[in-house]
């Protein structure tokens, strides 16, 4: 029966993830293959956009490719579309154009700065809309009523990502001689003055925390690794370099861990062997960023998550307040247990609000569930 439901994965992000998770249906990628187009068909969907012109026009969602993408969509008999880019308008699209077709957006940020996750929609006053949308926790009804998002079902989940990794992931804590200090990464090149200042004041405040694990510790045996996640494919911007650039400056014996992208080793000659977003659980670890959806996921798994405090902003208190820290509190001690991975004595926080401790089981069943309400 699974098989009779065609699902169509639009945008190829953690396409290798969908495919695992659905691999019970029938799943097809979204493609724009000519050979699909039924001439019949094409000629009513035309006659629907007509139909709903002043209602797309209102809502400001008259766009070439997402008519285009619709198109092809209803062309490709999808029954079920989803995809892990949840800020995309073709959610909202669909739900105007044709209320019925079942969508699934999947949470792939945290979502606390509302304004940036949505800039598309707020520039051009598009209104938000799901169908159907799986979220990383409680907290994300909360910023969608907040905002006025429209949504007919709203799952918590947790993240999708991380119930994949961890199933991927041996289950033995590894015992390594050394102490382990990974420090996520998450900011961009930005142009504006001010937030590269931000930026420079995060390298210094980790800068300044290296020292003082180093001092702490006199066996002085702290690998320091960075994890910097792209922002693009484009090997050639300036990004990937401005942000390396940074933490050299200050913190000269760095290794960069590999997230996943083509000959990413061209610009870091210095990385080591790393599956993507891959961290081994061990003893004597610390993972520390500023503010990342990956971060966030990490915690879920229980392993040992802090987050650098460096602004009095909601939206850096990625984990719970007793995991977010200044860089103040370590240095006069405040918060002992932060230094306890030196010792190998470390605890995750085990407190999963900013990202649930989701289960494969409850991602079957509430798959299972939407199709078996909608078909």
């Amino acid at each position: 029966m699974h098989k009779l439901i065609k699902i169509t994965i639009l945008n190829r992000l953690n396409i290798d993830i969908l495919r695992l998770i659905l691999k019970d249906y029938d799943v097809q990628e979204y493609n724009e293959n000519l050979k699909n187009i039924k001439i019949f068909l094409t000629i009513k969907i035309l006659f629907r956009i007509i139909k709903l012109l002043p209602e797309i026009l209102r809502n400001n969602l008259l766009s070439f490719q997402l008519i285009k993408n619709y198109i092809f969509l209803k062309n490709m008999n999808t029954d079920i579309l989803i995809s892990f880019k949840d800020n995309s308008p073709i959610f909202s699209f669909l739900s105007l154009i044709e209320p019925n077709f079942t969508t699934i957006a999947i949470q792939n940020g945290q979502r606390f700065s509302f304004n940036s996750s949505y800039k598309y929609f707020i520039r051009r006053r598009i209104p938000i809309s799901y169908d159907i949308y799986l979220g990383h926790g409680g907290y994300i009804k909360n910023i969608f009523d907040k905002y006025s998002v429209n949504y007919n079902n709203l799952f918590n989940i947790g993240s999708i990502r991380e119930i994949y990794n961890r199933y991927q992931i041996p289950k033995k804590i590894l015992d390594k001689p050394y102490r382990e200090f990974i420090w996520i990464s998450n900011w961009r090149g930005y142009k504006h003055k001010k937030k590269d200042i931000l930026q420079s004041k995060l390298i210094i405040e980790l800068s300044k925390l290296i020292n003082l694990l180093k001092l702490i510790s006199n066996q002085k045996n702290i690998e320091l690794k960075i994890m910097i996640l792209p922002s693009s494919n484009d090997l050639d911007s300036p990004l990937f370099e401005k942000e390396k650039n940074y933490y050299l400056n200050q913190i000269p014996e760095v290794i960069f861990l590999n997230p996943k992208i083509k000959n990413f080793r061209r610009l870091y000659p210095n990385i080591i062997s790393n599956k993507s977003y891959f961290i081994e659980k061990r003893k004597g670890q610390c993972i520390m960023g500023w503010t990342s959806t990956l971060l966030n996921e990490y915690n879920a798994r229980d392993f040992n998550v802090w987050s650098l405090a460096i602004s009095k902003s909601d939206q850096y208190k990625t984990l719970t307040y007793k995991r977010t820290i200044y860089f103040d509190q370590i240095k006069n001690n405040l918060t002992s247990d932060f230094f306890s991975f030196i010792d190998k004595n470390e605890s995750p926080s085990r407190d999963h609000i900013g990202c649930s401790f989701g289960s494969e089981d409850l991602l079957k069943e509430v798959i299972n569930k939407i199709i078996s309400v909608r078909f």
